[in-house]
């Protein structure tokens, strides 16, 4: 069976992900310089040692992988979604202000909620298309995801240009908090399709 509504829904967060997405990682090297990790990068040329701190980030995403992948056969995966949305808007709004190390945890906080997103968004996938129209739903969530989200490249040069790097994570906060009540209308559209819901 076919859910088009929530599938479309899910589509119009996976695009508002991928954007987040990219426009994270595009400045994250240069969002992490200067950082001195208990006197371990110091003796680093800058460009090393940041992008040591970026591989580290993206490393605890892998975590939050894992911890999603086991949560997901355990609880609602539309509840699990709001709280992965809302989860990383908090992040985002302090890496807008942080400094020194507090920008290293802030990043490190959004990046272990942030990859909890593939695992349940792949899962919730599944179960709003028909096996027959699974292909074509992956697709397009794919394309989305990562073809018109890869504008959120181009996106945070333009705010970084004009406003400075410490302006672009505030925006990208807002997104977040609009694809959360995205989420949130997911979460009550499947509600209502039965007792149970979609994934229960």
């Amino acid at each position: 069976r076919d859910y088009f509504v929530p599938f479309l829904l899910l589509c119009v967060v996976s695009a508002a992900y991928g954007f987040i997405y990219r426009g994270f990682l595009t400045f994250l090297p240069r969002y992490l310089s200067g950082i001195d990790v208990l006197g371990l990068t110091s003796g680093l040329p800058e460009e090393s040692a940041r992008n040591y701190l970026a591989a580290m980030v993206l490393a605890v995403g892998i975590a939050g992988q894992f911890i999603a992948g086991h949560l997901a056969v355990r609880v609602n995966l539309e509840k699990l979604m709001v709280v992965i949305l809302a989860g990383i808007v908090p992040f985002l709004f302090q890496m807008g202000v942080a400094d020194g190390m507090w920008r290293l945890a802030a990043t490190m906080g959004f990046a272990l909620i942030f990859f909890m997103w593939q695992p349940v968004s792949n899962c919730l996938i599944a179960q709003y298309t028909s096996a027959r129209r699974r292909s074509l739903g992956y697709g397009l969530s794919f394309f989305l995801s990562f073809g018109l989200g890869s504008t959120g490249a181009t996106f945070a040069g333009w705010v970084t240009d004009r406003y400075g790097l410490s302006r672009l994570y505030p925006v990208l906060g807002t997104l977040g908090i609009a694809a959360a009540g995205v989420a949130v209308v997911i979460w009550l559209f499947t509600r209502g399709l039965g007792d149970e819901g979609v994934s229960e």
